[in-house]
């Protein structure tokens, strides 16, 4: 067994992303291939609404509430600035979209499960 952690390589095209808080050493994929890149969130958003919206609020859920939100901001933030589409356990269907700034959080905007291909 090998312990993994922030920006690594697990296998070509997947690097880890760190996102604590929902479990201690919680972690994201971000999947690369011929340049798209798609982050796998896993259960770092706890509601497609308000844990997008108010990054900051607390979750009974969360292990470690502070680092959930910080993760949250960090996380999402980026996925916002760079266009990154992603897969959250807790977006509703299809799960995949991307996120867009509003106001101090974000708004989930689906993708059809076709997903251009």
């Amino acid at each position: 067994m090998t312990f993994i952690g922030d920006n690594a390589t697990i296998a070509p095209g997947v690097t880890s992303v760190m996102a604590v808080g929902h479990t201690p050493g919680h972690m994201a994929f971000l999947l690369d291939s011929a340049g798209r890149n798609l982050l796998l969130t896993g259960d770092t958003v706890n509601h497609f609404v308000a844990s997008l919206q108010k990054p900051d609020w607390e979750v009974s859920f969360d292990m470690d509430k502070g680092a959930a939100a910080s993760s949250r901001k960090r996380i999402f933030g980026m996925l916002a600035a760079e266009k990154i589409p992603f897969i959250g356990y807790h977006m509703p269907h299809p799960s995949i979209g991307y996120v867009e700034p509003l106001g101090a959080g974000f708004r989930f905007v689906p993708v059809s499960y076709q997903f251009l291909l």
